[in-house]
């Protein structure tokens, strides 16, 4: 996606180790920009890791093209990124542990209902 980053405030706290930024993007005859596109953009323009970035928001003001976006560059890693693999490993254990569970349920109800029907004979 073609978008121009314009950083409109930056500032460094070194209490927490990060600089603090501010940017408008523009991003004119196109949709927001999602987080990982502002995160790959932003490790790019400050020669970091992306795992050393958090977006806090990002703002889009209605027609006009241009999106306000807060973030934070860390020193230090602060999160891990997923590789696709991984993502549709746990994906697959979460249905499989879901429908598990939705069978163990039915079972469950279904049992007193058949202690009614055989008390009632």
């Amino acid at each position: 996606m073609l978008m121009e980053l314009k950083v409109v405030s930056e500032k460094e706290n070194p209490f927490f180790e990060r600089r603090e930024i501010i940017a408008r993007i523009e991003h004119h005859g196109k949709p927001t920009p999602s987080k990982k596109e502002v995160e790959e953009y932003l490790a790019k323009k400050f020669g970091v890791e992306v795992t050393h970035i958090i977006i806090d928001y990002i703002f889009t003001e209605t027609g006009i093209g241009e999106s306000k976006v807060k973030a934070k560059i860390y020193k230090k890693p602060v999160r891990q990124v997923e590789k696709e693999e991984e993502k549709e490993e746990s994906t697959k254990e979460q249905q499989e542990s879901a429908q598990e569970a939705e069978e163990g349920k039915q079972k469950e109800q279904s049992t007193p209902q058949e202690k009614k029907e055989g008390g009632e004979k």
